[in-house]
């Protein structure tokens, strides 16, 4: 799996916690319209073309959730500024995760921004040695338990915008398209190219 410091996932792991408190909070008012802006559904679809197959993963996930649904699946994006970042650039750190609990689909990314919301850094292979660059995705498709990693590849993020639980971290929405060669388990190659949309929560105020 993705290498990943252990300064970053502090620093996630605290953002997550603030982004709970968050999401809490705005669940105990459904109707209070605090200005906070409402997103559509998140989304993604992926294709993973192999020598002998093709894999596809869609879903369009309500944001949101629908009484009932609360469970269905779990979607998580949040941001904390690069403790490792020392040139005084607003460089940050965007984890994501998309899980189906009834599925177990699941789609994890790690993700360098540079201060102008781009990708600092292409998919990097996991057995690199590169300190500075973390960026990947691992995708496990329903009923499987193979999960197909990044080894390289191009990303680019477009409406990135942010919504702070502290002074350096948050949630944050984007939609992001990529390209790129994927590994199983036993190191065969795949094809992947594909869209996922994170959408703003309802009730928080982004930028």
């Amino acid at each position: 799996m993705m290498k990943v410091k252990n300064n970053v996932l502090k620093v996630l792991f605290i953002s997550l916690m603030f982004s709970f408190a968050a999401c809490s909070s705005d669940d105990d008012n459904p109707n209070d319209d605090n200005g906070g802006t409402i997103g559509g559904n998140h989304t993604y679809d992926i294709e993973l073309v192999g020598a002998s197959e093709t894999i596809e993963l869609s879903a369009s996930i309500p944001n949101p959730p629908q009484e009932g649904e609360e469970d269905a699946f779990s979607v998580s994006a949040v941001y904390g500024s690069n403790p490792d970042d020392s040139d005084g650039d607003d460089n940050m750190v965007i984890s994501m995760s998309i899980f189906n609990n009834a599925s177990s689909e699941m789609i994890y990314g790690l993700f360098n921004l540079g201060d102008n919301r781009q990708a600092l850094y292409p998919f990097a292979h996991p057995d690199d040695n590169d300190d500075d660059n973390e960026t990947g995705l691992a995708i496990r498709p329903a009923g499987l338990s193979t999960v197909y990693e990044s080894i390289s590849g191009t990303l680019n993020f477009s409406n990135v915008k942010l919504s702070g639980t502290t002074i350096a971290t948050g949630v944050s929405s984007f939609t992001l398209n990529f390209s790129g060669d994927f590994i199983d388990e036993d190191d065969n190659i795949y094809q992947g190219s594909g869209t996922i949309v994170i959408s703003p929560l309802e009730g928080l105020n982004y930028n």
